[in-house]
């Protein structure tokens, strides 16, 4: 997957993925936040403090996304180098497979490195992952749904805006 070769020993990594009845070129906007420019630089903020910060690290369109983890007021990509400091580095990466021309499989993985200790275990495997883990299921359900209902509508001759 895209990133994988920034977090090379990652304390913890995590793959999900679903199918969605729809195209890629119907997925990839949803994926993009619609109506988004999304390129290489900008700052990805999912939430309010205390969310992580991500910055869009790569990028090719209809096929895959890379975000990195970013120092919040900086907005700079969090390094392994900067793991020994404190720093969580981390990569979530997004890949568009098409399947056929009507379905695609969209593949998610999270891959992160922390200072190994038993505050951080703790933080990343009884927080972190569960939050995770419920917030992604619930992303990727929400996409397979707009680009599902982004298809339906299109096949029925409405417009959506």
């Amino acid at each position: 997957m895209p990133g994988d070769g920034l977090v090379m020993c990652p304390a913890m990594s995590a793959t999900h993925a679903i199918t969605v009845d729809a195209p890629a070129d119907r997925v990839w906007p949803w994926l993009t936040q619609r109506g988004q420019e999304m390129k290489v630089g900008d700052v990805v903020r999912p939430g309010p403090q205390p969310y992580p910060v991500w910055v869009v690290w790569s990028l090719e369109p209809r096929r895959s996304l890379l975000l990195r983890t970013a120092d919040p007021h900086t907005g700079r990509a969090v390094e392994e180098a900067d793991v020994a400091r404190g720093g969580w580095a981390g990569t979530w990466s997004f890949v568009l497979r098409p399947l056929n021309p009507w379905s695609t499989r969209l593949v998610v993985r999270l891959r992160i490195d922390w200072r190994r200790t038993p505050a951080n275990a703790l933080r990343g495997w009884g927080l972190t992952e569960p939050a995770h883990f419920v917030t992604e299921r619930r992303v990727l359900k929400t996409i397979k749904a707009l680009a599902e209902r982004d298809r339906d509508c299109r096949r029925n001759g409405v417009v959506q805006r």
